[in-house]
């Protein structure tokens, strides 16, 4: 392995081996630094610099590009940091939803200038990052910015009745329509028909698509 190239390292010669009794190299970097590392991480790719291309690679992808004032940042920067979120931190809320369910982010979009350069500038500050698939991955030709009703509308079902928003309530063997707005349950009402209960969500989310505010949440019947 002496003269050879793994990355950014070159294989100068033979170390001694670890405690646990492994094949060690010595290795110097392009940066001009030297180190040990097992024969075994070099070979299966898992060494390739002294750590200083790790520290680049995060650099990258958390330089803000103008993106933040002081502690504020922009709309788009935020949306991409919450989407990085959704899929890599595993003890998140909203993990189990995304990264959980085998949602990715492309290659491309690991790196905020691409992500910005694919998505552009948001319209308005009202509007959110929506995947069109829901169980396709974050990527160019999956995303767009949407508004709040239309990101509602996009979301999976996950009730009986397999519409979002209305459940049933067995207890009194009827369907009732709930929707969420800026973290606020309304409560539409319940019905006897899950033809009704869906028409009382779709108005609602009608409403709040065209900017009308809802009224007083109605109490669970």
């Amino acid at each position: 392995m002496i003269g050879k190239r793994y990355g950014r390292l070159i294989v100068i010669a033979d170390a001694p081996r670890s405690p646990k009794r492994e094949i060690v190299y010595r290795c110097r970097c392009d940066c001009g630094k030297e180190l040990e590392v097992p024969g075994c991480r070099i070979r299966a790719g898992h060494s390739k610099s002294c750590g200083c291309l790790s520290r680049e690679i995060t650099a990258i992808q958390f330089t803000t590009h103008g993106q933040t004032k002081g502690n504020v940042r922009t709309p788009e920067y935020q949306a991409w940091v919450s989407m990085l979120s959704r899929v890599r931190a595993k003890h998140g809320e909203v993990y189990r939803a995304y990264g959980a369910r085998g949602i990715t982010v492309c290659e491309r979009w690991k790196f905020f200038e691409h992500f910005f350069s694919d998505m552009g500038a948001m319209p308005n500050a009202k509007l959110t990052l929506d995947r069109i698939n829901n169980d396709g991955n974050y990527e160019p030709a999956n995303c767009r910015w949407a508004t709040r009703g239309q990101q509602m509308h996009n979301r999976r079902p996950r009730t009986r009745s397999g519409h979002v928003g209305v459940y049933w309530v067995g207890h009194s063997s009827k369907w009732m329509a709930k929707i969420v707005h800026d973290c606020r349950p309304y409560y539409l009402g319940c019905y006897s028909d899950v033809a009704a209960a869906i028409s009382a969500y779709e108005t609602a989310l009608a409403k709040i698509a065209s900017g009308v505010i809802l009224e007083d949440r109605c109490r669970r019947q």
